[in-house]
């Protein structure tokens, strides 16, 4: 094929100051750029459109956890008071045709 190039460049996480290193390979319409990821096992890959993902939950998140009628409790030492935040949620997909999961 001519004109295929393949290269590393610095990409910036959109989480903070973190930086990867991305192989980034020209495709048909657009740059593809590729990570590799602790998550995937080894053998398989992941071809992700990401905005396509999202995060569902049943209620909010976060949320204050009072799934036992208590918001916030006493402290039994002290006379301070402890409420507690979390979330139960998942990932969840809107597009599953735009993403692709396969093994090499």
């Amino acid at each position: 094929m001519a004109g295929c190039k393949a290269e590393y460049m610095p990409v910036q996480s959109t989480d903070g100051k973190i930086g990867y290193r991305a192989l980034s390979i020209e495709g048909p319409d657009s740059t593809i750029k590729v990570f590799s990821d602790i998550n995937i096992p080894r053998g398989r890959f992941a071809l992700l459109e990401l905005d396509t993902w999202v995060l569902k939950s049943a209620k909010g998140v976060p949320r204050i956890l009072d799934d036992d009628g208590l918001k916030m409790l006493r402290e039994a030492n002290n006379d301070g008071y402890q409420w507690r935040m979390g979330g139960y949620y998942n990932y969840g997909c809107e597009a599953p045709g735009y993403n692709l999961m396969g093994t090499w």
